[in-house]
């Protein structure tokens, strides 16, 4: 009697008809990538989407839909976003009718499969933490924007020092779109205070953002046994904002559209887009704009197709499925704030103290205190805890582990070191988004990743400890 292998399907779909566009235009649309597989214990189906992130209540709504119509139970939907920040907020209903065709073009074209892993180390050619850690009062400081920065795309680096520089001058908030507008810039005043001058002696001339990033670029690739392409995940870590939607007004999948499309061309066939932890982690790009974007992701997509001759091929054999719910306790801040969080009183209060611009420690509090207020605003929730789900899709002794929310890379570097001996692709922003998860000790240096936080503290090692057991007992 012949073997019965598992077997995998693979879709594609445009999902930007499903968007609430409003004003904007798409220069690029947006899609959902889905594949299909089926385990002993019923079938699965994993999606990448073109979003930052589902909020716990619209996942439910999306999962529940789209269970109905597919006939695939919710809790074996894991949905990967790929965070782009120039997507757009969709209707549950027409995305789920949507993702449902696709689930079941997915099923249909389903077949037995052969698959290779290939892990690239790219080093920091393509991403960068965005954290200075500067110290003397200042705590971190997060470089999003690249006004005033240095970016050497040959030796790899990003200098920082002027922005820093910048901020202990003016107080100005750097952090804000409006930092990339001169115009609206408050000038620096004509003689600085003792603190200010204190702090631009101590800060060194050059300041490199040399923190931790995640330099695995990823492939899990499916091919029919006659050896046609069914599909692939592609994986890496960064945060998609080369394409800015706030200036250019038109929505983008930005770095990882482009490098899935790539793929694509070269391949035929599907191409899954994983973001891993990338909390604190943005591309190494010069500018924004659809140069940098294209260069991007079109470098990652050469990466992975000049190595195909490295594909290593064999049957696939065993498919699983494990998934996990685990309670967080949630920061006494977002309990106590819950639905009247004092967002204007905040920001007055930093702006008032910028304007003096006599101590530049006291403005980065009142700014961490300001970033932490905006970022919460919106939640409103006033229980103790909150419940994320984790899952592992496992294909032979390959494994694809799904962490919620926006976890910081040295997360994802926590649970690979602990899994060391395994193909353990970590993956994060899946199923829900709630706000970042950073390392223990991080809130008190503050820095908009840190203080964008709902959870307390002990929740990095927890995410670790349970993405390593997931791993550890299912591969």
């Amino acid at each position: 009697m012949a073997q019965s292998y598992p077997r995998v399907g693979f879709a594609r779909v445009r999902v930007t008809e499903a968007g609430r566009l409003g004003t904007m235009r798409a220069h690029d649309d947006l899609f959902a990538r889905v594949l299909y597989t089926a385990t002993n214990d019923g079938p699965v189906l994993l999606v990448s989407l073109d979003h930052m992130g589902l909020t716990p209540g619209r996942r439910a709504a999306v999962t529940a839909r789209l269970a109905k119509a597919s006939g695939i139970p919710p809790d074996r939907i894991a949905v990967c976003h790929t965070h782009t920040h120039a997507g757009v907020d969709f209707r549950a209903g027409e995305l789920s009718r949507l993702l449902a065709g696709a689930a079941g073009r997915a099923r249909q074209g389903a077949r037995p499969a052969e698959l290779a892993y290939l892990r690239v180390d790219v080093n920091r050619r393509y991403s960068v933490n965005r954290r200075a850690i500067v110290g003397q009062g200042l705590g971190a400081v997060s470089i999003i924007f690249n006004r005033n920065v240095t970016v050497d795309l040959r030796k790899h680096t990003e200098e920082c020092g002027e922005q820093i520089r910048d901020f202990i001058r003016t107080g100005r908030n750097i952090w804000s779109p409006r930092y990339l507008e001169p115009e609206f810039d408050p000038a620096a005043p004509a003689r600085l205070s003792e603190r200010q001058l204190a702090l631009l002696a101590h800060l060194p001339e050059r300041v490199y953002l040399d923190g931790p990033v995640d330099p695995h670029l990823e492939w899990l690739c499916f091919r029919t046994q006659e050896g046609g392409w069914l599909g692939s995940i592609v994986r890496f870590s960064a945060h998609p904002v080369i394409w800015r939607k706030s200036i250019t007004k038109m929505v983008s999948a930005d770095y990882p559209g482009v490098f899935a499309a790539r793929v694509e061309e070269e391949t035929s066939a599907p191409a899954l887009f994983v973001n891993g932890p990338c909390g604190d982690v943005k591309p190494l790009y010069r500018v924004n704009g659809e140069a940098e974007m294209e260069r991007v992701g079109e470098s990652l997509a050469r990466e992975l197709m000049s190595r195909c001759s490295h594909l290593r091929w064999s049957q696939l054999e065993r498919v699983g499925f494990a998934g996990r719910r685990e309670t967080f306790p949630v920061h006494a801040d977002v309990r106590r704030y819950a639905g009247r969080w004092p967002i204007e009183a905040a920001a007055a209060r930093h702006a008032a103290i910028g304007r003096r611009g006599e101590d530049p420690v006291a403005a980065k509090r009142a700014l961490d205190w300001a970033l932490r207020v905006w970022g919460n605003g919106t939640i409103n929730w006033r229980r103790q805890a909150i419940t994320m789900p984790f899952s592992l899709l496992t294909f032979n002794d390959v494994g694809l582990l799904g962490l919620p929310t926006e976890v910081w890379c040295e997360i994802g570097l926590s649970i690979k070191r602990a899994c060391s001996e395994k193909k353990l692709i970590v993956g994060a922003n899946c199923d829900i988004s709630t706000n970042y998860v950073p390392p223990p000790g991080q809130l008190a240096l503050g820095g908009y990743e840190a203080v964008n936080s709902m959870l307390e503290e002990s929740a990095a090692e927890r995410f670790v400890a349970v993405g390593a057991e997931l791993a550890n007992a299912n591969m």
